[in-house]
Order: structure tokens, then sequence, then C-alpha cells
């Protein structure tokens, strides 16, 4: 091999190897991802188009002989909306029409449709990020400069290479969530289902909520068997989206998330 020559594999090494090495700074807490989703999810109408999916649904329901579950689960202290507008996300069918093309597909289950980079391509962008960072912490740590950032009115740019390698994790994160091929947009939501009627009623429910994601979802025969299964396969997810479902269920989010 001539002299100074690198095969693209010694060279993607090489850039890990560049990436791990930096100054990471702070990361995102685990949980952005789930509390962006949810706060966003958390939005609800009285539109005529909502009242139309909600009576959909619950139509759905009743062509599947499921009413009896919902019924169930109603009188046991979970309201019904709540239900319906989970269901909606966790089977691709939300009620809210802002949430179409997003909660109706699967999620983007690749790093390439997340961001429109190939794993290399994602890689490089970190390193250039993660070396902007440096560049601009020395900037602001040379004296002449670094002192007019002292002022009110320009203190905000201290903190700019703290900011970058943060958002690196949060992107670094979001890879790891959404572009590992899970379906996580319906996950989500059958995770906010499920939390949501463990947290009312103070057991799972498999029997009744797998009725009605039986109902609703395009897949036929799925059981009380196939939720538990569900529930051990993800596991880590409900504990995460579990203290979280206030911020969904509540009519007040920024109440809910100050509570929590």
């Amino acid at each position: 091999m001539p002299k100074g020559s690198e095969t693209h594999s010694q060279q993607g090494n090489r850039r890990r190897k560049s990436v791990r090495g930096r100054k990471r700074g702070p990361a995102v807490n685990d949980r952005s991802i789930e509390t962006a989703l949810i706060i966003w999810m958390s939005g609800k109408s009285n539109s005529e188009e909502s009242r139309q999916r909600l009576l959909g649904l619950t139509s759905r329901i009743a062509a599947h002989s499921a009413t009896g579950s919902l019924g169930k689960l109603v009188a046991e202290g979970c309201d019904r909306d709540t239900l319906l507008r989970s269901l909606g996300f966790a089977c691709g069918r939300p009620v809210e029409l802002e949430y179409d093309n997003w909660f109706t597909e699967v999620g983007p289950q690749s790093v390439r449709t997340l961001f429109g980079l190939g794993g290399r391509g994602f890689l490089a962008l970190k390193e250039r990020l993660l070396r902007a960072a440096d560049d601009i912490e020395s900037l602001n740590h040379r004296f002449e400069f670094g002192i007019l950032l002292t002022t009110r009115h320009l203190e905000m740019f201290q903190g700019l290479p703290d900011l970058i390698r943060g958002y690196v994790s949060l992107l670094e994160l979001g890879a790891e969530k959404l572009g590992r091929g899970a379906h996580f947009y319906r996950n989500l939501g059958k995770a906010i289902l499920t939390s949501y009627v463990k947290r009312v009623t103070g057991h799972f429910r498999d029997q009744q909520v797998s009725a009605l994601l039986d109902a609703v979802s395009d897949t036929d025969g799925y059981g009380a068997v196939n939720q538990r299964d569900w529930r051990q396969e993800h596991r880590d997810l409900l504990a995460t989206i579990s203290p979280l479902v206030p911020i969904f269920t509540s009519d007040s989010v920024r109440k809910a998330i100050e509570n929590l």
C-alpha cells in the first residue's frame, strides 16, 4: 500500500477513535426523546375531525366485539378518551389530524432515514461538531476575546461549546432510540396505553388491553399472551414511560412537568 494511503475501514476506525477521544461535555437526559414526544403527543382538541376519529375507533372496537373490554377499563377508573387516544397512537390511527404522517408511521427505523446520513456521514458530522466545540472553547479562553463574553449581552455564548456537545449527545440518543429498526412510535403509543392502565387500575390488564389493540390494529390475533411478551421485551421502555404518563393525561402540560 502506498505510504500515506488508508482504506475506508482504517479511516472509519480513525474517525471513531477521534470522536470517542474528544471531550464530551454534558449529555442530555436518557428520557429526553420520550419526554419530548409525549409532550408533543399530549395536545388535544375538540375538533369535529377528532370527534369523528374517536367514533371511528369506537366502531372498530365494537366490530371486533371488544366493547366489553373498553367498558371494563372505564369502569375501573380509566378515562375513555385517554384510552382511545393512546390506543390510536399504538395502532397508527391518531385521533388528532396533526399527528398524521408521523404517528401513522412505525418510526424512522434507520439512521439514514432519521438524519439523511449514512453511518460514516453521521460519524463525520459528530466529529465536526465536537471539533467546532473545542475550537470555540479555545477562542473563548483567550483573554482579550473571552473577557467580552463576561458582559451581560454576550455571556450567552460562554456555554456554546457545552451546548454543542450536548447536542451531539442528543443526536446519539436519537440514533440509538429511533434509528435501530424498532417500531418506535407504535411501541411508544403502546407503552403509554399499557402504563396508563397500570397506573389507574393497579394491574396491566393484558386481557382487556390486548383486545383493544387487536380490534384497532391492522394485524389480527393479538392476545393477552402477546401483550405479556411485549411487556417483557419492552420493560425498559415501560420503566421510562410510566413516570411520564401524567404529562400525556394532564390538561396542563407545564404543571404536569413541574410536578414530576
